[in-house]
């Protein structure tokens, strides 16, 4: 019983760290792909679109090796924003390179 629980602790707990990128997001908005469209009615004068892809390397709960790999598309209103968010999501997954932008679309 209690091997259990702990697999669903540990399970939670990946859960969270899944979670984590999308509350390292200061200013922006989540985008379903390459592009900002949900923001086109917003008064902003610029829009910039950050890219991050990357991971880093978990146990999972039977002891074996995982990637935690993100490839994620975020709309910004400026570069600094932009910047500051790449900055946070390679921190915490910078063991495998992948790739990363900041586009100013507007």
């Amino acid at each position: 019983m209690s091997r259990n629980i702990s697999n669903i602790l540990i399970t939670l707990a990946f859960a969270t760290l899944a979670s984590a990128s999308a509350a390292a997001m200061p200013g922006g908005w989540r985008s379903d792909g390459p592009h900002c469209g949900v923001l086109a009615e917003v008064p902003m004068r610029d829009v910039w679109l950050g890219h991050f892809a990357g991971g880093r390397w978990l146990r999972d709960p039977y002891g074996a090796k995982v990637i935690d790999w993100r490839d994620e598309h975020v709309c910004f209103s400026s570069l600094a924003r932009c910047q500051s968010w790449q900055r946070s999501m390679g921190a915490a997954f910078s063991r495998i390179e992948g790739y990363r932008t900041c586009v100013r679309i507007r």
